[in-house]
């Protein structure tokens, strides 16, 4: 079984010789043949997964299942995507598919980066230390620089500039754990587009014109139109208390007042109520063709880069404003 292939570059000849060693199924060689934990220093991704699975699959070899399964959850803590190789049968992949599970879980590596920030997120086991962010700028200058492991952060290359970012996860004596991109596949990023809106706040607010004057008669007539639908209401009211207080016979005819009376004030219930209803509508449409009018005048589009500020000033010092693309 050849799993140390694309693995042998520049790693350990220990290394080498553990993954050999797997390969021709001596489970106790591999495991003597390892370096030691301890020793690792600056091993890039590769080596690193490497050594992980090398002694994971080791010791589920020699049935120390315990150990295996938490070799593995720690290799997939930083190391997800890891395959198991074809040659393994059931039982094995199995096993290591709930290990696989168990650390994803638990919570693995992460990088990236949103608006303006680098966020990052720690494995379980704890083995992240560092991070390393690289960028190159529009001239090519490239810039390189340690940051502390954070879950969030400032982004250190300038945001008013396209710029080609790649990274590292550090862990294990500066051992790659995670690359987020690469020099020669870098992540780009974008200018970030600031808008401000700059408004006076000594300049008076500007007087109404046409659109705004309708407007504010539309919504005084709106008022008016709510007062007397308040009042219509109030009369209907009144008219139907009336016939409810009204004495009646034991075959339930009004007695304390004529036909024509009684009549009267049914039509009054349902006339005035009626006429209530279409006030109370009128009143809400006047109200917002008011305060559209109002704010339709005010609106202000300004040209500006990649499109244009649209802005509705609604008095000295505030106003609501959006991108036009």
């Amino acid at each position: 079984m050849l799993l140390a292939a694309g693995v042998l570059g520049a790693a350990p000849e220990q290394l080498h010789e553990a993954t050999r060693a797997l390969d021709d199924l001596q489970y106790q060689v591999a495991l003597d043949k390892l370096p030691a934990e301890d020793t690792i220093k600056q091993w890039d991704r590769v080596e690193l997964t490497s050594w992980f699975y090398t002694r994971a699959l080791a010791l589920l070899g020699l049935k120390r299942e315990a150990e295996a399964g938490q070799t593995f959850r720690r290799l997939f803590s930083f190391a997800p995507e890891w395959v198991l190789p074809e040659q393994y049968g059931p039982r094995v992949r199995t096993f290591v598919s709930a290990a696989r599970a168990a650390a994803v879980r638990a919570g693995t590596v992460s990088l990236r980066f949103e608006g303006g920030l680098v966020r990052a997120t720690r494995d379980a086991p704890g083995f992240s230390r560092q991070l390393e962010l690289s960028w190159r700028e529009p001239d090519g200058a490239v810039q390189r620089v340690a940051l502390p492991f954070a879950e969030s952060q400032p982004a250190p290359w300038p945001r008013d500039k396209r710029v080609e970012v790649w990274g590292r996860v550090l862990g294990l004596q500066g051992s790659t754990l995670y690359e987020w991109g690469s020099e020669p596949a870098p992540l780009r990023i974008e200018p970030l587009q600031v808008m401000t809106v700059e408004v006076k706040s000594t300049a008076p607010s500007p007087l109404l014109g046409t659109l705004g004057a309708v407007g504010l008669a539309a919504g005084a007539a709106g008022l008016l139109a709510l007062g007397l639908g308040t009042g219509f209401a109030v009369a209907s009211q009144d008219a139907q208390r009336a016939l409810a207080g009204a004495s009646r016979d034991s075959a339930g005819r009004i007695t304390s007042l004529t036909q024509r009376e009684a009549f009267a004030l049914d039509a009054r219930v349902s006339g005035d109520a009626g006429v209530a209803t279409a006030l109370f509508v009128s009143a809400g449409v006047l109200a917002a063709a008011g305060a559209g009018l109002v704010l339709f005048e005010r609106l202000r589009l300004t040209p500006a880069a990649g499109g244009a500020v649209l802005t509705v000033p609604l008095d000295a010092s505030f106003a609501f404003a959006g991108v036009s693309p």
